[in-house]
């Protein structure tokens, strides 16, 4: 019996198996809110607002395509996607409207004044709306942008 048909089935199996086992997204441009700073971020230089009174520090993903604001413990508070090409699990981005962000969420829209119009999505991004000079001048209407994408 030739068992070299065997053998190599069984090395390409394993292959198959080493390749498929990899993970497939990167993990050193991620920061989790609540845990400290990745090592790998670098010191961005400037602030980002948690809130109207709360500014934090921010660090750059190595790929530049996610910011971690962090407090004065390093402790990541919330994660900011820069990347144009952004989107949500639910497909939303900063080109969706207040009416898209409805349409994926049951979430109540929530005013925290001086800062935005937040509306949580599923998949723990909140959809953030900033209107007029005040941030909440006024609540959005079915055609207003998203500001930014944030995890907080």
């Amino acid at each position: 019996m030739n068992r070299k048909p065997i053998i190599f089935a069984l090395v390409l199996l394993l292959i198959v198996l080493a390749i498929g086992l990899r993970p497939s997204e990167r993990t050193d441009d991620i920061a989790m809110v609540g845990q400290t700073v990745p090592v790998n971020f670098k010191n961005y230089g400037s602030g980002a607002l948690l809130d109207s009174t709360t500014l934090l520090h921010t660090y750059a993903a190595p790929d530049g395509r996610f910011r971690a604001a962090a407090d004065a413990n390093g402790l990541v508070r919330m994660v900011i996607p820069v990347a144009d090409d952004f989107r949500s699990p639910e497909g939303i981005s900063q080109s969706s409207t207040f009416a898209a962000v409805k349409e994926v969420t049951d979430s109540a829209l929530r005013k925290v004044p001086g800062y935005g119009y937040l509306l949580d999505m599923p998949s723990g991004w909140t959809a953030v709306f900033c209107v007029g000079n005040g941030m909440t001048d006024s609540e959005p209407n079915d055609n207003t942008w998203v500001t930014f994408i944030c995890q907080r």
